[in-house]
């Protein structure tokens, strides 16, 4: 499976940059964050991997890497959800 993850994890990473479009444009006066996320985590789901959460320890470093992607570097914020998605993969499954 972690086989698997890492060889197509390139081209599933469509269902990042969507969700931190929404994010930017900020549709609802609260809980944009919340549907952004979760709307992430049905693509995520429904391409086999597991569900993206962020632990209160990394939570600065994700605010940090969206307000990156806020001013297009959208490197900096898909690498910290690549990693962030990674690592709870591999916590899943040892």
């Amino acid at each position: 499976m972690y086989a698997h993850m890492v060889t197509h994890f390139r081209k599933d990473l469509c269902s990042i940059v969507p969700v931190q479009k929404i994010l930017q444009i900020y549709p609802f006066t609260d809980g944009n964050g919340r549907v952004a996320r979760i709307i992430m985590n049905c693509i995520l789901l429904n391409k086999g991997y597991p569900l993206f959460y962020i632990e209160n320890r990394y939570k600065i470093r994700y605010y940090k890497a969206l307000e990156a992607a806020d001013k297009d570097d959208l490197k900096t914020y898909v690498k910290f959800i690549v990693n962030t998605i990674m690592r709870q993969f591999i916590f899943k499954w040892k």
